[in-house]
């Protein structure tokens, strides 16, 4: 993200539902708050591109470590998976299976790498663990759900458990491929193809199943639905 883009998530994520530490706070914490890194950023040179990504770099940590590790921590549980605040400005949350909960563990993916704290792995597991096939809604099994939980997961820590739950999702997804049509239907009951999500999250998902399994029917598949999409 560029520094319009982080800002504006972290005033999101700060107007969100609450406000973290309201306690007054020493000169120190001050200086690593979003608001004092934000005012920071706004004041310096654009051409100064060394000091704005060490600004951008300090942001995306204060980012991850005060807000969302404070939404893991008190504003959700297993089970719930943050979506938006409302205008009371509380979360509204979503439930498993939903064909967008994989981004939240995605968040705590990417807060892992960025603060290098263990218990973000924790905020992984506990979210992902939950994600799996939906049996009594198929149109549920989508990849955006695996492919930002399990296989990031599975990235980040080379667990087999998430690897072998993305892999049995990636052939679901082989298995769904229509080739009357040329393409992987957006829904059971549904054989058109909509090429902003399936272009963006399955041709990826499944060129991540054939780069760790090294099985080309995945391969194959991603190339035949892209250019049956495109058609």
């Amino acid at each position: 993200l560029g520094i319009a883009g982080l800002v504006a998530a972290s005033v999101c994520v700060c107007v969100g539902g609450y406000f973290y530490n309201q306690k007054p706070r020493t000169p120190e914490e001050n200086r690593g708050s979003l608001q004092y890194i934000i005012d920071e950023i706004k004041t310096i040179n654009p051409e100064d591109k060394e000091k704005e990504k060490v600004l951008i770099d300090k942001l995306r940590y204060a980012l991850f470590d005060q807000k969302i590790r404070f939404v893991a921590k008190e504003k959700v549980k297993p089970g719930e998976y943050p979506f938006c605040t409302v205008d009371d400005k509380n979360w509204f949350k979503i439930s498993n299976p939903n064909y967008i909960n994989g981004f939240w563990p995605g968040i705590l993916i990417e807060g892992y790498k960025v603060v290098k704290d263990e218990e973000f792995l924790d905020f992984v597991r506990k979210w992902t663990s939950p994600i799996t096939i939906a049996n009594e809604d198929k149109d549920a099994t989508t990849s955006v759900r695996f492919f930002y939980s399990h296989a990031a997961l599975y990235d980040a820590t080379k667990e087999t458990e998430s690897k072998e739950k993305a892999l049995e999702t990636a052939d679901f997804f082989v298995q769904r491929f229509n080739p009357e049509l040329g393409f992987i239907p957006i829904s059971v009951n549904n054989e058109r193809a909509s090429l902003a999500p399936t272009m963006a999250d399955v041709v990826p998902f499944l060129w991540w199943a054939y780069k760790v399994s090294e099985n080309e029917k995945y391969e194959e598949t991603a190339y035949k639905h892209a250019q049956g999409i495109l058609k």
